[in-house]
Formats: structure tokens, C-alpha cells, sequence
């Protein structure tokens, strides 16, 4: 099989950094493990290889499939290892505060004016309705954005005095005013506590083995899931390679970069052949999920964003699947009909954009409660509710994409801003970029069947492009 081919090409290579590009679904973690296997078998001692990968699911997942007793860790775990003085991590709620007690004393005017940026329009401006989408949850609150501009701000080490003002609206440039001020009052406060956020660790366990003498311990150093780096994960991952003298591997997909507003940066990704000199690069290809329809449709539409890489993904999935666009204006109806043409035995993924677009989908008919709904007391099993976000990395026999409107909660997202990409450098050549690669990773998850619940009369544009 031509997969498992490529994947011995990649994990063969031993005396060079590497960089391992896979498809969905293509099995980076099999050639990741092959790979420690080969450098077991060359001679070198467990305890002389590391793997990091960015979550504790994907690190026990890790762990769980792995042989060997090498040291595998989260990049915050292996960072704690080089700080030694006592501290405290920071809760999230902290920056919130900062947030809030910012905005309550800014300007009136300037208020006023973000007040109708980020809500209704149409909505009369008084401190109650103000103070409301201040503590909103929703991703697409003020609060929530300034705190992801903080976010970029902090692990893209993005020098504010050198950006170039007249590439900024006049909204963008009041929100880099208001998170840099923020940013510095937060920052103030974690020290003043003895606190320590994530970013904070990561720098930090930078500086530190940057300026100290440390004694070789890891010979290969993996990385999973490097389609998620940011700037001062890089940073911490070259200090280890270089103070270390080990060789790198990298594997990951650069069409599932999902994560820029928590600081991922996809140029990093891309340009890894650059940081490190006679690198190589292999491409894993075969995918054994979805059937060849819906890579297809996917591959097509991903590359029209000329800036990904190309792969030509080939399917070992015979299912022919079903790949359906349902347009309506009735969701819970629609729902419910797809559950009637569903077996039993069939695991179901439902995707949505945003976290409340499941109160949208539920009515006295439909409800979903403990991975359970209940259509007119009848209980459907074996269906998961979540965000695609949520669902990076999952898979199921069938999968429902809700919500594919387009407007500030469609699908993309009008709310995500571009100050994000010009914030970090990172200018694509395809509008809507990483919405598109979460349409992507929402169409890629399912092994047979594909519906798409699409509103009749405000369609997202990502429907008529596949």
C-alpha cells in the first residue's frame, strides 16, 4: 500500500531535521511512531528521545499507543521542567477582569463606538445592554476579542511600534490600542501576584535554557500537530534543538491550522525548511477516512488558497457515502429526518461554527442531553453535539454540518477579523483563510456519509463553492 510506503520514507530519515506533511486522516500518528521505532532500533536509548504535542488528549493518545518509555509531554509540561522558582498559573478569569475594568473607564465616546462595532446595531446604547456584551461568552463578544488580540499580541511577540498604522481600520487600530494597554496592566498584575499564565511559562523555560549551560539530553526531538505552532512555542522549540544539538521531526497538516486567535502561526508551518537547513520533506497522502467524494470536494476547495500546500490525498475508503446539501428553514425538522434515515449502529458527529447554535436545534420536539437526543420521546444514541473545533482530530460514520448561513454567527464567521492575520504578518491570498480551513476540517471528519443543513434563503458562501 502506498501509504505505508510514504510513511517508511518519512520515519527512515535519521541524521536530518524532517518535516512530515499528511492529509487528513492520513496517519501522523503511525509514521510518528514508526519513526521512534527506527531510532530505537538505530541504537539510541529511550531516554534520549522527546515528543511533544500541544494538548493532554493528543499526548495520552500518545502515550497509549507508544512502546517505548520515552518522555512525552504537552509544551507547558516540558517547560515547567526548566523553571524552578515557586509560582502560581494564572486563571483565565484574571485577564477578563483586566478587560472589564479597562473598558469601564475608557472614554464615553470611545465606548460608544466599540459598544456598536460588536453588538446590534439597532440597539439602543445604555450601560445594561453594554455591561452585557462585556461579560458575553460568545466568540464574538468584545471581550473575547480583545482578549485573543492580547493572546497574538504576546505569543507572536509582535513589536506594536513597528507595525505599519495605515494597513489598520480605524476599529482595528482602537483595538490594538485598547489590548496593548491591557496587555501591560495584566502583565503587571500576574508579576505583582507571583503569577504565571501559559505564554508566561513557555518564555520564560526559553530564556532560561537559552541563557544556561545544559547538559545533552535529547538526541531526536518530535513534534505532533506542528500545524499549531506560534511564535514563542518556535522559539522554545529551537532553544531545545540547538542547546540539545537534536535532530528535529515535525509532523502535521497545514489545511487544519485552525488556531491563529490563540496565537498559531501558519507561516511558521510553511516556512520550516528555512529555519532549518537541509531539511527534508515527505508527504503522507493516503488517507484511510473519508471516501474519495468528500476528499475530492474538500481538496478542491481548500486549494483554492494558493498559499497551502499542495497534496494530491487519495482515499483507501471504498464507501461511496452519502453527500447531501439540505437547504431549509426549518433546522429541527431537517434534523429530525436525517435521524430517521440514520441506522442505529451508526456513530453521528453534528458540527456547528459556534457553541449556541445547539439552542437553535433543540425545540419541543428535539432535545439533546448526556450525547443523547430525544426526537418525540424517542432516544437516538451513538451522537455527539460539538464545534468543529471541538472535533479536530475526531471521526464518524456520519457527519451533519449545521448553521450554514452566512452573516456575524454564519459560517464563515463575518466576526473574525483580519487584524488578526496583519497582526502577525501572515497576509493570504484568499479571503476568509482560516474559516476556510475549519470548513475543512468540519468536511473531513466523517467516514461515510456527509449532510450539510444550508439556510433557503441566506446560504453560506462556503456551500457554493463545494
Amino acid at each position: 500500500m502506498k501509504n505505508d510506503i510514504d510513511q517508511e520514507k518519512a520515519s527512515d530519515c535519521l541524521k536530518n531535521h524532517s518535516i512530515i506533511i499528511a492529509g487528513a486522516g492520513c496517519g501522523k500518528t503511525t509514521t510518528l511512531l514508526k519513526k521512534i521505532k527506527k531510532i530505537i532500533t538505530s541504537g539510541v536509548n529511550e531516554k534520549e528521545i522527546l515528543a511533544i504535542s500541544f494538548t493532554n488528549e493528543t499526548v495520552n493518545n500518545l502515550k497509549e499507543k507508544c512502546k517505548y518509555n520515552i518522555k512525552i509531554l504537552t509544551f507547558h509540561k516540558l517547560a515547567l521542567e526548566y523553571i524552578k522558582e515557586d509560582y502560581d498559573i494564572a486563571d483565565e478569569y484574571i485577564i477578563y477582569d483586566v478587560i472589564r475594568k479597562f473598558l469601564e473607564n475608557i472614554p464615553d465616546k470611545l465606548k460608544k463606538y466599540l459598544y456598536y462595532r460588536f453588538s446590534d446595531k439597532t440597539s439602543k446604547y445604555s450601560d445594561k445592554r453594554y455591561e452585557k456584551i462585556l461579560l458575553s461568552d460568545s466568540s464574538t463578544s468584545l471581550s473575547n476579542t480583545l482578549k485573543n488580540i492580547c493572546k497574538i499580541i504576546k505569543t507572536n511577540n509582535v513589536e506594536i511600534k513597528n507595525l505599519q498604522s495605515k494597513k489598520f481600520s480605524k476599529t482595528e487600530k482602537i483595538l490594538i490600542y485598547c489590548a496593548t494597554k491591557i496587555l501591560n496592566i495584566y502583565q503587571i498584575d500576574l508579576e505583582e501576584n507571583n503569577l504565571l499564565d501559559f505564554d508566561d511559562i513557555i518564555i520564560k523555560a526559553t530564556r532560561i535554557i537559552k541563557s544556561t549551560r545544559i547538559y545533552p539530553q535529547y538526541k531526536h526531538i518530535l513534534v505532533d500537530e506542528y500545524q499549531d505552532i506560534s511564535f514563542i512555542r518556535e522559539k522554545f522549540l529551537e532553544a531545545l534543538v540547538n542547546k540539545n544539538h537534536a535532530i528535529l521531526t515535525v509532523v502535521g497538516d497545514d489545511w487544519q491550522s485552525i488556531y491563529r486567535f490563540s496565537g498559531s502561526n501558519i507561516s511558521l508551518f510553511l516556512d520550516f525548511e528555512k529555519r532549518y537547513k537541509n531539511a527534508k520533506k515527505y508527504f503522507i497522502q493516503n488517507t484511510y477516512r473519508c471516501p474519495q467524494k468528500i476528499i475530492n470536494i474538500s481538496t478542491k476547495f481548500i486549494l483554492k488558497n494558493k498559499m497551502q500546500i499542495k497534496k494530491t490525498i487519495i482515499s483507501n475508503n471504498n464507501n461511496k457515502g452519502i453527500y447531501k446539501k439540505i437547504y431549509t428553514m426549518n433546522n429541527s425538522k431537517c434534523l429530525y429526518k436525517i435521524f430517521t434515515k440514520i441506522p442505529e449502529n451508526k456513530e453521528v458527529l453534528i458540527l456547528s461554527r459556534n457553541n449556541y447554535d445547539i439552542n437553535n436545534y433543540t425545540s419541543k420536539r428535539i432535545n439533546y442531553v448526556n450525547n443523547k437526543f430525544i426526537i418525540d420521546g424517542i432516544t437516538k444514541e451513538n451522537i455527539r453535539f460539538m464545534t468543529i473545533h471541538s472535533a479536530k482530530g475526531l471521526e464518524a460514520d456520519v457527519v451533519i454540518i449545521i448553521n450554514l448561513t452566512s452573516g456575524n454567527n454564519g459560517f464563515p464567521s463575518s466576526k473574525v477579523l483580519k487584524i488578526e492575520e496583519k497582526l502577525i504578518n501572515c497576509n493570504e491570498p484568499i479571503r476568509h483563510a482560516e474559516e476556510r480551513r475549519l470548513f475543512y476540517v468540519a468536511l473531513t471528519r466523517t467516514k461515510s456519509d456527509l449532510y450539510m443543513i444550508i439556510n433557503k434563503k441566506n446560504s453560506s458562501i462556503f456551500v457554493n463553492e463545494t
